[in-house]
């Protein structure tokens, strides 16, 4: 094996090779064995070659033997759990609202709503730091829009009936200790992230809230979940100052690959509260492709309670969608 390293180090770079012979390269096999070794192994090459480095050989193809595939090292780029980008040109309500209010603002009235309009997602991110208090931790910037576009209205000039606009930075980290504990090992992260959410209008349709938001993402390729729980920060002049109660104070995501081209998302909220006060909501998505599709999937959507969109955050609701989907569930 030795005089085979040897041989192969001296074709190498024959030119630069002919003043040493393969003694002097089983030379420096004798004086460097082994994997701790190789370092000042390939080192003493270098020097009888009279080069700076030497790059280690690459096996070459074994003939009749198949070929492990190269396997890509996992990427941290779904440290901040996303939702799939969706078109839904179908999403029907079982019963629309035509009034919406707050307790803030009076009524508004939508007599020309359709019950069947089209529905999209648009979510971004981007990681913007790295390691700004410890090794593991970093800064996410994302925005996620939410839209409703009265697509088959045609009486009504096909409006946009309602948007939402999310702007949230993330600070995302992982204490070492987590893998002392038991299971800490499933924890992908925890993070704190400060999120604004609004509709966009002004006046009695304007709805709007800022929170804080404390998540923990865990699980792994295949399964994953996202637990949040945020905080309410109250404006003196609040357009919904009861939408915690509806919309909710927590939730939790839960994601399945059912297969490589099948994936399942489970969300539910709650206000965390009782009695009156005992609301949420629970929304299903599953997206599934063929291998000629690529990353386009069929997506079908199932939502029940409160918070479907802003303007409709107390109103209980039942919809169903179908679509297709773009990007990655992780």
């Amino acid at each position: 094996m030795r005089r085979a390293l040897a041989a192969l180090a001296a074709a190498w770079l024959p030119a630069l090779a002919a003043a040493a012979t393969p003694e002097d390269f089983e030379r420096c096999n004798a004086a460097h064995p082994g994997e701790a070794g190789k370092a000042d192994r390939l080192a003493c090459f270098a020097r009888l070659l009279g080069t700076q480095s030497v790059a280690a050989p690459v096996a070459a193809p074994v003939a009749g033997k198949e070929q492990e595939p190269v396997k890509l090292a996992p990427t941290d780029d779904y440290a901040v759990a996303t939702q799939l980008n969706y078109f839904l040109p179908a999403f029907h309500s079982r019963n629309p609202s035509r009034v919406s209010a707050s307790p803030t603002r009076p009524p508004v009235t939508e007599r020309d709503r359709q019950p069947t309009e089209a529905k999209f997602r648009l979510d971004l991110r981007k990681r913007v730091a790295r390691s700004l208090l410890t090794h593991d931790d970093d800064l996410w910037l994302e925005y996620t829009q939410v839209s409703h576009w009265q697509l088959w209205n045609a009486e009504g000039s096909r409006p946009f009936r309602e948007s939402s606009y999310e702007p949230q930075a993330t600070y995302t980290f992982r204490p070492q200790l987590l893998d002392a504990l038991p299971g800490g090992g499933l924890v992908r992260n925890l993070g704190v992230a400060v999120n604004h959410n609004s509709n966009g209008r002004g006046g009695d349709g304007s709805r709007s809230w800022n929170r804080v938001i404390a998540q923990a993402y865990v699980g792994d390729d295949t399964a994953n979940a996202q637990l949040r729980a945020w905080w309410h920060v109250r404006e003196n002049d609040d357009d919904n100052p009861d939408i915690a109660d509806h919309f909710g104070r927590a939730d939790l995501t839960m994601r399945f690959a059912l297969t490589p081209r099948t994936h399942l998302t489970l969300m539910g909220r709650h206000s965390l509260r009782g009695g009156d006060r005992n609301r949420g909501a629970i929304q299903a998505d599953l997206a599934f492709s063929r291998p000629w599709t690529g990353d386009l999937r069929l997506h079908l959507q199932f939502f029940r309670g409160y918070g479907e969109s802003l303007i409709d955050y107390n109103h209980l609701g039942t919809y169903y969608g179908i679509g297709f989907s773009l990007g990655s569930w992780q």
